[in-house]
């Protein structure tokens, strides 16, 4: 922090041009040079990151000819990894991991994880007692074969609800650095057991019906580059 002292006026001191100088220049001394963003009472500006996946509207599934339709809802904006790589959809299995797909950033610069913010909507069509958990993940690395760290996390999330109603959650980050250049997404793992569906009868045995979900990562980073 820089300090600005200036030599105090006395009594018959003749207040001239010199005089005056010099305490201007002690001011710009300090100014000049030891001033920036260490200096600010609020040195940090803040941003937050949203993402968000879920469900399609209902659509029907078919064609004319005789052939039944089926009133059907599909997941969207997620991803999962299968065979080492990003595929876009949604895996119906348990344990199985999910990614918002548009919760990929790369930090420009570094910047700290101040909290996170999620909503993820219950139902009665989920098993009673089976949870899902929730992460924020960082790496040096975009693929799915990077090491990802948990900066992050929520568990023990059971969603099954008599209403269809929005759960919400402020997750406390253990880790909040995020060095420039490394990567951030969001994940959503689904239960360790059979899980049921957002809506019965609206997903299929392979894509499921999957929750919709949104996820708010605010941030803090300095002013000045």
């Amino acid at each position: 922090m820089a300090k600005i002292f200036i030599q105090p006026d006395a009594d018959g001191d003749l207040h001239t041009a010199a005089l005056h100088n010099d305490k201007f220049q002690a001011v710009l001394n300090e100014i000049n040079g030891n001033i920036d963003e260490t200096n600010l009472k609020f040195p940090n500006s803040i941003f937050t990151l949203h993402s968000s996946a879920g469900l399609s509207g209902r659509g029907f599934q078919g064609s004319d000819g005789g052939y039944s339709t089926q009133d059907q809802r599909y997941p969207t904006g997620w991803l999962y990894v299968s065979g080492g790589q990003y595929v876009h959809g949604w895996d119906h299995a348990v344990d199985k991991l999910h990614i918002i797909q548009d919760s990929f950033h790369k930090a420009d610069r570094a910047f700290k994880v101040e909290k996170v913010v999620v909503g993820i909507m219950e139902s009665p069509s989920f098993t009673a007692g089976q949870n899902w958990t929730i992460t924020v993940q960082t790496s040096s690395g975009f693929t799915a074969g990077s090491t990802w760290n948990t900066v992050a996390t929520q568990g023990s999330i059971d969603l099954n609800a008599t209403n269809q109603e929005l759960l919400m959650y402020t997750l406390t980050p253990t880790s909040s650095a995020i060095p420039a250049n490394n990567y951030i997404r969001v994940t959503l793992t689904t239960p360790s057991g059979a899980w049921g569906e957002y809506e019965s009868g609206f997903g299929d045995g392979n894509r499921g019906c999957p929750p919709p979900f949104w996820c708010n990562i605010v941030c803090s980073t300095q002013h000045v580059p």
